[in-house]
């Protein structure tokens, strides 16, 4: 559809599921606002940290990229508050996603190429090309994803030397830092979870999921050179068409749709301190930053003990996977 619609989880008591049925929703959810100011679908939306802004991509090569203001008082049917990427993305846009302190928001169509915004003047600041080339098969979904830190963003339907795989940028100068290959068929989506992880010693560490057309998901850890798990999502072989992690949950949609549910063990989350700590020592800021230049692209080198981004290995990941139950558990 080329309409978005928000939902608000409301207090009031579950309804019943359909008419004279018995059953009632665990959850009550109530339609909040329409958004409307696309003319082909939308395959990706995007929330700022703030929650006060939704960016969503579409098909549409005349609105590629939306802006709607959802502060509060906000009306119902609302109209884009701006317009973007038709130069950028003259074929529409399949993927969009936010900096985790909403300075900055990434997007990528099959031109192919990704650009960086800066969400305070709504003006593309970055782009991205050369890990796309050689890139042939179209997939309907490049869901990329920025990491928990803000150091890195994962890029899909990438091909290195004829195979596919997710790329992984760094924040300056969207260099590539890893290719994760493995998968046989053109990845089409990538998360990471949201946390950042204890790994001792001062180190932390993040998780990132890769899926593709044939139903495949792989999980990564930047501790690792080679894959922590892996899983045929789809018995049909379908498409992934999105991931989402929750916690230690990892929850994948596939084209036949169906949702797969994986529980895992992982190590500590950061708190709340050490995670303002991670801000305040890469852009000198405890996070919530609203501030462009507190949070611009050339943020400071991160120590070698403390790198975010995966091994450059990565770029030659065998397809065995070795037993690494001591880092992540399938239960």
């Amino acid at each position: 559809s080329s309409l978005t619609t928000v939902y608000r989880l409301s207090t009031a008591p579950a309804v019943s599921v359909g008419f004279g049925g018995e059953e009632t929703n665990h959850e009550n959810w109530v339609k909040r606002h329409v958004l409307r100011g696309h003319d082909l679908d939308v395959v990706s939306v995007a929330w700022s940290p703030s929650e006060r802004t939704v960016v969503t991509a579409s098909l549409d090569s005349r609105s590629p990229l939306c802006v709607w203001d959802l502060s509060p008082g906000a009306p119902t049917v609302l109209s884009p508050s701006r317009t973007l990427g038709r130069a950028e993305h003259p074929c529409g846009c399949k993927g969009v996603a936010f900096d985790p302190t909403g300075s900055y928001f990434a997007s990528t169509c099959d031109t192919p190429s990704l650009a960086v915004w800066s969400s305070l003047t709504m003006s593309p600041c970055a782009e991205a090309k050369d890990c796309f080339t050689g890139t042939q098969d179209l997939t309907m979904f490049r869901r990329l994803d920025w990491s928990p830190d803000g150091s890195t963003v994962s890029c899909t339907n990438c091909v290195v030397a004829g195979r596919s795989c997710a790329t992984i940028l760094g924040r300056e100068g969207l260099r590539t830092l890893a290719n994760l290959v493995g998968h046989k068929s053109a990845v089409c989506a990538s998360r990471y979870s949201p946390d950042m992880f204890d790994f001792g010693a001062g180190q932390y560490g993040v998780y990132l999921a890769s899926a593709d057309k044939r139903g495949f998901v792989t999980v990564w850890s930047n501790k690792e050179s080679r894959p922590v798990f892996k899983l045929q999502a789809s018995a049909r072989k379908l498409a992934v068409t999105d991931l989402s992690w929750k916690s230690d949950v990892l929850a994948i949609s596939c084209l036949d749709g169906s949702v797969a549910c994986v529980k895992f063990d992982l190590p500590d989350r950061l708190g709340p301190e050490a995670r303002r700590k991670v801000f305040k020592d890469k852009y000198g800021s405890a996070g919530g930053v609203r501030n462009i230049d507190a949070m611009r692209m050339r943020a400071k080198e991160p120590k070698a003990d403390e790198s975010p981004v995966l091994p450059q290995k990565a770029a030659v990941v065998p397809s065995p996977v070795k037993n690494h139950e001591d880092v992540l558990r399938l239960q």
